[in-house]
């Protein structure tokens, strides 16, 4: 018991040791309010309307919902689980690798205590993607017992899936059980979609496939089915299998952490070299570094020979280094994995929408929408903000105008690309008419012009606030500001189009031109404005 009072200890002083600085930087405070000012300006207004603005529900549309949940479920678990056969996923802070794993303390206490520790952790983590899609469940029609079950949902998925991947890698690195493990994890899948199948034989519609879910097999899987039976039970309300389902998973999670409490006896190898991954992966984040998203597929191309072919002199080397990460971690520099991904959620958009025969531009603003949000909240992951983090921009020769125009040449061809392909097919889905197709390539031309207008504002956040933590603390005040710089120019410009010519297509023509000419303005300013970037980055240094 001593051994867990040390840790304890341990973990004590490391949360002094955090209050402690929020005393010395006290202007960490700043971010922990904005943080939940946001929260609460999201939500706020959703919870105070959420009569006005209910949404009708029908059992094809719960299915639909269910069927894909299901689906994305099942392939994070196995995807989880044959990744573990090879690497280790569980985690340990660097803290504990520096002082704990040196201490006499057991090793198998160490773990035991970090898997207590990831308990509250995880519920806490789990509570934010939950709380904010309160006010749509509400929407929905959900009671809070139904949103009581997706939350458990949630944090049932995080509390099994590390300790399981830890399970797996340890039978099959250190037990040498890889092709044993690998046969069952395989013979899961082929079970799963074979009960898949076999619920919707004979009708091979679109609707039907979605329901596959529904087989007995699928339901009664361990892990996969006993979530879904959750999610299930937050629509249709708790029955005698849900229950049933949160006994299999209290009983497994407790089998599985105890299974690796007395197999895990030598692992410390085993996690340093993803504690070292880790730690430089939140270094690079404090550094204003961020991955792009399209370096989550650069180990599906790693075996690829890049060939690129011309000169690349002064600031065009930006440009070869942009064909040369895209053509690693796509089908092309022009085309990635995103571009397949965004038809088929185009067709499944678009499908929901003729089930429900509802307005088909209402869906195809709504998820534009969503998605000019997400443009705004992941705006400072763009090239230009990593390349700003990186010394050489400063040093090779061009001006910053040409810099900035070579990094978000191919990434804004590709956002372009994408969103066209996303809004086209949806509305062929959809079978929108002509109205609906100019609708949709109207907005995807503002969604492109807004992603130009958002790459060539970041300048601005850097020469403003040119510390990476000060950056951090007034992220909220930086995406106001670029909320304002969008939406007025284009409400001024586009509102008097559309007064003036009582035309929608004047109106989105304007926004279309002010986002451009607001990009256009920003980017001059980046010759004059990247000379003092410079110096606070050389007097940082």
């Amino acid at each position: 018991m001593s051994d867990y009072l040390l840790m304890l200890k341990f973990d004590m002083r490391k949360l002094i040791n955090y209050i402690v600085e929020i005393r010395r930087t006290p202007k960490k405070l700043i971010s922990y309010f904005l943080f939940v000012a946001w929260i609460v300006i999201v939500m706020f207004p959703q919870l105070k309307n959420k009569k006005s603005i209910s949404i009708a529900m029908n059992d094809t549309v719960v299915q639909i919902m269910l069927g894909g949940f299901a689906l994305l479920l099942s392939a994070f678990v196995f995807f989880t689980l044959f990744s573990a056969l090879k690497k280790l996923s569980y985690t340990f802070g660097m803290g504990d690798v520096n002082l704990l794993f040196p201490s006499p303390l057991e090793p198998q206490r160490i773990l035991f205590w970090s898997m207590l520790k990831k308990i509250p952790i995880s519920l806490a983590q789990t509570v934010l993607p939950v709380l904010f899609l309160t006010p749509t469940l509400l929407n929905l029609g959900l009671r809070p017992q139904g949103i009581f079950f997706v939350y458990v949902s949630f944090v049932s998925l995080a509390l099994l899936m590390s300790p399981l991947a830890f399970l797996v890698f340890l039978l099959s690195v250190r037990y040498q059980k890889g092709q044993w493990v690998a046969s069952i994890i395989t013979c899961s899948v082929i079970w799963l979609v074979g009960c898949w199948v076999w619920q919707v034989r004979g009708d091979l519609s679109l609707l039907n496939l979605i329901t596959g879910y529904q087989a007995g097999g699928v339901r009664q899987f361990p892990v996969v089915g006993w979530i879904l039976q959750v999610a299930v039970a937050a629509f249709y309300g708790a029955s005698r299998d849900t229950y049933l389902a949160l006994f299999g998973i209290v009983l497994t999670l407790g089998i599985v952490n105890f299974a690796v409490f007395g197999l895990a006896k030598d692992y410390y190898e085993d996690v340093l070299d993803h504690a070292a991954k880790i730690e430089e992966a939140r270094s690079l984040k404090r550094s204003g570094r961020r991955p792009q998203l399209s370096d989550a597929f650069a180990k599906l191309r790693r075996e690829r020979k890049i060939t690129v072919q011309g000169t690349y002199a002064e600031s065009k080397a930006f440009l070869f280094k942009q064909i040369v990460s895209y053509r690693s971690t796509g089908f092309n520099e022009y085309f990635g994995f995103l571009a397949p991904l965004a038809v088929l959620a185009g067709v499944l958009i678009g499908f929901m929408a003729s089930q429900r025969g509802s307005d088909p531009s209402e869906w195809l603003f709504t998820f534009n929408g969503i998605i000019a949000y997400i443009l705004l909240l992941s705006s400072t992951t763009s090239p230009v903000s990593s390349e700003l983090a990186l010394p050489y921009i400063y040093v090779l020769p061009g001006t910053f105008y040409k810099k900035i125009l070579a990094l978000n040449a191919i990434p804004l061809i590709r956002f372009a690309i994408n969103i066209l392909l996303l809004n086209l097919s949806y509305t062929f889905m959809a079978e929108g008419g002509r109205k609906l197709w100019i609708a949709a390539i109207a907005l995807s031309l503002i969604m492109v012009s807004t992603y130009f207008e958002l790459g060539n504002s970041l300048i601005l956040g850097n020469v403003l606030l040119p510390s990476s933590l000060d950056r951090k603390i007034f992220y909220p005040l930086l995406i106001f500001v670029q909320i304002i710089v969008i939406a007025v120019p284009a409400g001024l410009i586009g509102g008097s189009l559309y007064w003036i010519f009582r035309s929608e297509i004047a109106f989105e023509l304007g926004v279309i031109l002010a986002n451009l000419g607001i990009g256009f303005l920003l980017l001059g300013f980046s010759d004059k404005l990247f000379g003092y970037i410079e110096m606070q980055e050389f007097n940082d240094s």
